[in-house]
């Protein structure tokens, strides 16, 4: 939901800085949505194969870690990404 709602206010703003944030709170969602699936799949599969820790597991907190990124990067929108943003649209 947080994916969906956020590329559709990305369409309403002008400032790039802004869209661009919009943009990595929408990633957000997705890969918080995908940590899930992964755990899922690690419990799944861990049961078929007989062991506690498969791949999934690993994925899955790969997925984490981009979730937090990306969540500090949209929501708090830190000087020097500000900058960086800027000299991207410019």
């Amino acid at each position: 939901m947080v994916f969906y709602l956020s590329l559709r206010e990305i369409r309403k703003l002008d400032d790039n800085i802004m869209k661009a944030g919009f943009f990595f709170i929408s990633f957000f969602g997705l890969f918080l949505v995908l940590t899930f699936v992964f755990f899922s799949l690690n419990l799944y599969s861990g049961e078929i194969q007989g062991t506690h820790f498969t791949v999934f597991y690993y994925f899955a907190w790969i997925f984490i870690a981009f979730s937090v990124s990306s969540a500090y990067l949209g929501y708090t929108m830190p000087g020097w990404f500000k900058n960086l943003i800027g000299k991207v649209y410019s």
